[in-house]
């Protein structure tokens, strides 16, 4: 049995093309939600916490990004 799962990133602009792929905060949105799981597991650590604090705060970054491109009309 092969496990896995495969990840098909948007491909240019869903203005363009329409959504086609995931972008890197739905990624992130799936990691943080897979990190909270351990975190809230048997074995908790600090360097998971701070893992976890940095991928919430580059998801923070990338939506304000978002939010900046649609004020803009990009």
């Amino acid at each position: 049995m092969t496990l896995g799962n495969e990840l098909l990133f948007q491909c240019g602009p869903v203005r363009e093309f329409g959504v086609n792929g995931c972008q890197i905060e739905d990624v992130l949105t799936v990691l943080i939600d897979r990190l909270e799981a351990f975190q809230g597991g048997q074995y908790p650590s600090r360097e998971g916490s701070i893992a976890l604090m940095k991928m919430q705060e580059a998801l923070m970054w990338l939506n304000r990004r978002t939010a900046d491109r649609k004020e803009r009309g990009v």
